[in-house]
């Protein structure tokens, strides 16, 4: 079997990482062919204890610092000191099914064309409340994610655009270079789309599920709703044409709505134009939140959804624009553009 190296980046995990290292140290994957390493974002809470702890105890488990304190830093501290063939790309706020790894490395064996293999998320709530609840349900939904399979699920191994929580042969970074770090997010859609361009495919392998604690108190909801939208489309100053096409809805609608409503101002079809791209939002959102209230046998979803919809939507949306704009007031981004380069991330010797 070959080795595998997990690296699971951390920053202030104290309340999760135990039960995500839990779920690692007692996966069905021989504890001679897998090491874990744990690299911590230079944490302030009790994290650091925690995980000097299981290191103790399982000697297959190392910590290590992760100064910069951002992912891809994290991910390529980890890249540079695995010594497995297999790296596979956990989280901390996840708990793992006990294979999870074995049938990673199944699926990475069978598919040579796969330069990533990932599973699905399942999205509960950090904060079981009715409001955190409806926040993780948002995250998982098709109105709320469009077609993020890895979130809404899939019924086969299938070739998608995107998976969580996934393997890589160790060789593919030497081809393609590590995590770009001038990035604090996307990190990943970057490294795929030079996975991509290097002929290497993402499969999507619902059998491998990871149980996702999502952040679900409303303002730190809110804000990563624009962050997370502002990360879509700021990465374009690095590297273009990284963004799929489904990415992008949000930012047409509140465009669209937003022009049509200033034209609104001098142009009475403007107001019909608004009107219909308004009030056709509206019913999706009042269908898809009743949907979500009868699936779940409870009235205050149809209350709730709306607005937790409206809000994942329009702020990202809002975000994307922001980040397109200042994208496109770097020379860099029309210099690439002109180029069509994807700029590389260094070499993982």
């Amino acid at each position: 079997m070959p080795f595998v190296t997990a690296v699971v980046p951390c920053r202030n995990e104290e309340r999760f990482i135990a039960r995500c290292l839990d779920s690692i140290v007692a996966m069905r994957y021989p504890a001679d062919r897998l090491e874990v390493l744990v690299v911590d974002g230079m944490s302030e809470d009790r994290t650091r204890e925690i995980v000097a702890d299981y290191a103790r105890r399982h000697p297959h488990l190392r910590l290590l610092d992760n100064p910069k304190r951002i992912l891809a830093s994290a991910w390529n501290v980890g890249i540079r000191n695995a010594r497995g063939d297999i790296i596979v790309a956990l989280h901390a706020h996840t708990v793992f099914d006990a294979d999870y790894i074995a049938t990673c490395v199944k699926y990475i064996a069978a598919y040579p064309e796969a330069g990533y293999v990932g599973g699905i998320v399942r999205t509960l709530p950090q904060d079981d409340t009715t409001i955190g609840r409806a926040l993780a349900l948002a995250l998982s939904h098709p109105f709320g994610v469009g077609g993020s399979r890895f979130r809404t699920g899939a019924s086969k191994p299938t070739w998608s655009d995107t998976a969580a929580f996934g393997g890589y042969r160790r060789a593919l970074f030497d081809e393609i270079g590590l995590f770009n770090e001038e990035l604090a997010r996307s990190q990943d859609m970057e490294l795929h789309l030079r996975l991509k361009k290097a002929g290497k495919r993402t499969l999507l392998v619902p059998e491998m599920v990871g149980q996702y604690y999502a952040r679900t108190r409303l303002p730190r909801f809110l804000r990563d709703c624009y962050v997370n939208g502002f990360w879509l489309t700021y990465p374009l100053r690095f590297s273009p044409h990284m963004v799929s096409a489904r990415h992008l809805v949000p930012m047409a609608f509140v465009t669209a709505l937003s022009a049509s409503l200033i034209a609104a101002i001098a142009s009475p079809a403007a107001r019909w134009i608004a009107a219909a791209i308004g009030g056709a939002y509206l019913a999706a959102n009042l269908t898809a939140s009743v949907a979500a209230a009868v699936s779940k046998r409870s009235a205050v979803y149809a209350l709730l959804m709306p607005f937790v919809f409206a809000s994942l939507h329009v702020l990202y949306g809002i975000g994307s624009i922001v980040g397109l704009v200042k994208a496109m007031t770097s020379r860099r981004f029309w210099h690439q553009m002109r180029r069509g380069e994807v700029v590389p991330a260094g070499r993982a010797g």
